[in-house]
C-alpha cells in the first residue's frame, strides 16, 4: 500500500468514526416526539385509546356554526352542550371556536323526505383512518332552526350532538336518542 492510499483509508476511518460518535451522541426520538412532530405527526390525539368503543380522542370537543342559524337555534344548541356537561358532571365538554371545530353545525331550510316525517335534524361523523373507534369530525344539520320542546328542554340538539359519539336512534320510546321527528317537540 502506497503513501496515498493510506492517507485515504486513515481518512476514511476518521470520518467514519466521527460520524458514528456524533450519531450515537443524539438523544433517541420519544414516541412523543413522534407523534408531535415526526413520522408520526399525521395521526390523530387519542387521549382515550385504551377503549374500544366509539369515541372522540380529547376533550373539550370544539364546535362552530359553519353557516347563519337563528339565534334560537344558536342559543338552544348551546344549551344543549351545557346540558349534556351538566349530565356528565363536565367529564363532556364543549368549547366554541372560530376555526378547524371538530362539530361543524349548520342551519338549513327545512328537508322533506320522500316516505318520512319532516326532518328536523341530522348529524354524521368522520372516523380517523387507522383507528375506526376514533372520531375525527362531526357535522351536525338542523332543517327549520329553532324546534323547541314544551319543557324547554333542547332535546333535539342533545340528540344530534349524541350522534356525533355514535350513539343511534332507538326505538324505546321516551328516550332522548329515540328518532326524533317534528311531532315529538310536543311531547318531550
Amino acid at each position: 500500500m502506497d503513501k496515498q492510499e493510506k492517507i485515504i483509508l486513515t481518512v476514511t476511518i476518521v470520518l467514519i468514526a466521527s460520524l458514528f460518535i456524533y450519531f450515537s451522541s443524539l438523544p433517541i426520538s420519544s414516541e412523543d416526539d413522534l407523534l408531535t412532530g415526526g413520522i408520526l405527526s399525521d395521526l390523530e390525539e387519542d387521549n382515550y385509546q385504551n377503549t374500544n368503543k366509539l369515541h372522540w380522542g380529547h376533550i373539550p370537543i370544539t364546535y362552530k356554526f359553519e353557516n347563519e342559524c337563528r339565534e334560537r337555534q344558536i342559543n338552544l344548541t348551546k344549551l344543549a352542550f351545557k346540558q349534556i356537561g351538566i349530565e356528565t358532571d363536565w367529564k363532556v365538554s364543549f368549547n366554541k371556536v372560530d376555526e378547524n371545530p371538530d362539530i361543524s353545525i349548520y342551519c338549513k331550510p327545512t328537508e322533506w323526505k320522500r316516505d318520512s316525517d319532516l326532518t328536523l335534524g341530522d348529524a354524521v361523523y368522520e372516523v380517523d383512518d387507522y383507528n375506526k373507534n376514533l372520531v375525527t369530525h362531526a357535522e351536525i344539520n338542523f332543517y327549520g332552526q329553532g324546534q323547541v320542546c314544551a319543557t324547554g328542554y333542547p332535546a333535539l340538539e342533545v340528540h344530534e350532538i349524541l350522534h356525533t359519539f355514535g350513539f343511534r336512534d332507538t326505538v324505546i320510546l321516551n328516550k332522548i336518542i329515540s328518532r326524533y321527528a317534528a311531532e315529538s317537540t310536543r311531547k318531550c
